[in-house]
């Protein structure tokens, strides 16, 4: 009983994001309102606030979802090497989109043709990033640089993901782009998997430095030049004065 259920729901929504994306090509986003995305769904307008909480919601009509499979992966990987798997993370948003390229062509278009659709869409984009964000600083710990590095990469994923993406919808889905894809994302796990390396083997030399410096200013050596200055300002004085002397003595003669 759930699973007819949980189809007609799917079928509903995606009828209702059809429905929206073909009346903001022809109408234009402005000249387009619920009710009329209602009407050309076959669906009551407080149907179709069920699914969506607005107009512009229902261009994006999976990414909830999406967001909610990728974070439950992203929980499931903890053993691998966390940069690739954020970049798995990101491939999997990938492969959402390739699952209707028409779907997904014409939602790019109609959506960088209306600046409130671009402005969700750079909301969904900055979601992601911090969700790989957190889950590169769970990872990392309390290593040198975590929060930077993890706030970097997962910046540097999303960038290769929608590089490689919006050269693909440009060119109306003309092409395979996953090989483009994975080798953006080897890419990205080659330059900062051993970035990271080279970084906290720096951090542990200079904290190495630092220790011994510490350790250096309290040995008994240090205790010993300490003791010593009291007398030497004594001697710098006596000397100051027997210069101070020899000016006047100049000065009469």
């Amino acid at each position: 009983m759930a699973q007819p259920l949980m189809e007609a729901t799917a079928e509903v929504r995606e009828r209702i994001a059809a429905a929206a994306r073909a009346l903001f090509a022809d109408r234009g986003y402005h000249s387009t309102t619920v009710d009329a995305i209602a009407e050309q769904a076959g669906i009551a307008r407080r149907t179709f606030f069920r699914y969506f909480r607005s107009k512009d919601e229902a261009i994006f009509p999976n990414h909830e979802r999406m967001t909610q499979s990728v974070a439950c992966y992203l929980r499931s990987e903890a053993d691998a090497s966390a940069v690739e798997v954020v970049c798995a993370g990101a491939r999997m948003i990938f492969l959402a989109y390739m699952e209707e390229p028409g779907v997904s062509i014409e939602r790019y278009r109609v959506a960088h043709s209306v600046q409130a659709l671009r402005n969700r869409e750079i909301a969904s984009v900055n979601q992601y990033i911090r969700m790989f964000s957190r889950y590169l600083r769970e990872r990392f710990g309390d290593s040198a640089g975590a929060e930077l590095h993890a706030d970097v990469i997962a910046g540097a994923v999303v960038a290769a993901h929608n590089q490689v993406l919006r050269a693909w919808l440009r060119s109306g889905g003309d092409h395979d782009p996953l090989p483009d894809l994975d080798a953006a994302f080897a890419w990205v796990v080659q330059t900062f998997e051993g970035e990271r390396e080279v970084w906290q083997a720096g951090e542990a030399a200079a904290t190495g430095e630092r220790e011994n410096a510490v350790a250096e200013d309290s040995g008994p050596e240090h205790a010993r030049t300490k003791a010593a200055q009291p007398g030497d300002d004594r001697h710098h004085e006596e000397g100051s004065g027997q210069e101070n002397d020899l000016e006047t003595a100049d000065a009469g003669r």
